[in-house]
């Protein structure tokens, strides 16, 4: 069963080769969620931090998630530990002069 073969601070690649694609995928601050069948779910944040295995499955344990490794409300500090949040790209951009058209700079206009 290939539920059983996950772990915390796998890539994204590696959950589609074990799993397959999700039915769903969902982004909002940072955390990605991907719906799967019979109500699987996998928590990917960078790299997956949890995951809720399909309610036909028959493991041991349904739920993992990145704070369960580490008892005691530490959520945030244990989830740094576990994963990197996704690395953004640096958009290189050429700096641009302003015309004496656009009208006045940051310092003309504070001297009114």
């Amino acid at each position: 069963m290939p539920w059983t073969k996950l772990k915390v601070g796998m890539s994204a690649d590696e959950i589609v080769s074990l799993l397959g694609d999700p039915v769903l995928r969902s982004k909002g601050r940072g955390f990605e969620t991907w719906t799967y069948e019979h109500g699987a779910e996998v928590l990917i944040y960078g790299l997956v931090v949890g995951w809720t295995t399909p309610a036909t499955a028959t493991v041991l344990v349904r739920s993992q998630d990145v704070w369960s490794h580490r008892p005691g409300g530490e959520y945030l500090a244990t989830l740094r530990a576990a994963v990197r949040p996704p690395a953004r790209k640096a958009q290189a951009t050429a700096p641009v002069k302003p015309a004496a058209t656009q009208g006045l700079g940051y310092e003309e206009y504070l001297k009114g």
